[in-house]
């Protein structure tokens, strides 16, 4: 083999080899992209039905983080934030959706939601930083299982019929609702 032959391999494998790479970073790209499960697609098409959203497209892998995106956030691991502040909900908050795994950010503010709040959204966690369903019509007792949430960070029950503290936190989120 000439001395060229060999550059010219040469140049060609490693051509070959940038492109397999740059074809395996899109590939794992938009696998990242694409971290939503089909059980958090469930459970927000769960709420959907549950509070009566006015929507028309159905919630599926492909349309749950792109269809909504002032709503609904997606991130590399999942969806981690909820935000149905002011969009004429009603129905009560389903409990199916303390199963959201990476939800770190809930707000369904200014609607007309009813019944209780569910206890089963403790399960969020240390994870979630913010909680906000001020003026609705939720009614009920703080549950006192939303103690887990230890990185709260902004909480809001205002205008509803409900009482209670969140337990360990007291005063900071009892002026609040």
């Amino acid at each position: 083999m000439t001395r060229v032959e060999r550059r010219r391999n040469y140049f060609h494998d490693s051509w070959s080899s940038l492109a397999i790479s740059v074809l395996w970073c899109l590939t794992m790209c938009v696998q990242c992209s694409n971290a939503v499960t089909q059980a958090e697609v469930d459970l927000v098409a769960e709420f959907f039905i549950a509070t009566k959203f006015a929507n028309e497209t159905p919630c599926t892998l492909t349309t749950i983080c792109n269809t909504w995106p002032a709503l609904i956030v997606c991130n590399t691991v999942g969806v981690t934030a909820m935000n149905f502040t002011d969009q004429s909900l009603t129905g009560t908050l389903p409990a199916s959706l303390s199963m959201m795994p990476f939800l770190a950010s809930f707000m369904a503010q200014s609607n007309s939601l009813s019944g209780t709040l569910p206890p089963e959204y403790s399960a969020w966690g240390t994870r979630l930083v913010s909680f906000y369903v001020g003026g609705n019509q939720l009614n009920g007792t703080l549950p006192s299982e939303y103690a887990a949430w230890r990185s709260l960070i902004g909480f809001s029950t205002i205008a509803n019929n409900l009482t209670g503290t969140l337990p360990g936190c007291g005063s900071r989120f009892h002026q609040e609702h």
